[in-house]
């Protein structure tokens, strides 16, 4: 799930990853999965020609999702 996000996101395809990013917090996604799309948003925000305003837009939710399942992970673990 984490590749369509984040290939789309390289693209410069907003609305595509938007699509895929509401596919996976649909579900109840892996904690490693969510960290993995923060990641690679973060690797992408580095390379040239990057669109800051699109990787923080799709960004901002997924910090939020990941801590809330980081809570859970923690309380479980």
């Amino acid at each position: 799930m984490a590749a369509p996000i984040i290939s789309r996101a390289a693209l410069g395809d907003g609305a595509g990853a938007e699509r895929f990013m509401a596919e996976l917090t649909a579900t109840r996604p892996y904690w490693e999965i969510v960290d993995d799309v923060v990641r690679a948003l973060d690797d992408l925000a580095e390379c040239p020609g990057a669109d800051p305003t699109l990787l923080a837009a799709l960004r901002t939710p997924l910090v939020g999702l990941r801590a809330s399942l980081e809570h859970g992970r923690t309380a479980l673990g």
